[in-house]
């Protein structure tokens, strides 16, 4: 893992602890994609998956619902 991918994971991490603490949201697959694949894997799956099916992921929704958005992976 280069520099910049190590900034994006800790990048991510440090999002979804503030989603955790603030929004007592706790993104369970998140938090196992990231644990299996790493940040940059993570995200690339999400993206594509939302490309591919058309659909928001649950958690990008949650999280705007409560005002968060910037909070998100997306928000890069």
């Amino acid at each position: 893992m280069n520099e910049l991918e190590r900034q994006f994971e800790a990048e991510l991490v440090y999002k979804m602890q503030r989603a955790q603490k603030e929004c007592k949201y706790n993104p369970t697959r998140f938090n196992q994609m990231m644990a299996c694949y790493g940040g940059v894997e993570t995200a690339r799956r999400l993206i594509q998956n939302g490309i591919a099916t058309g659909k928001t992921p649950d958690g990008f929704t949650t999280l705007c619902i409560f005002g968060k958005r910037a909070n998100q992976m997306y928000a890069n």
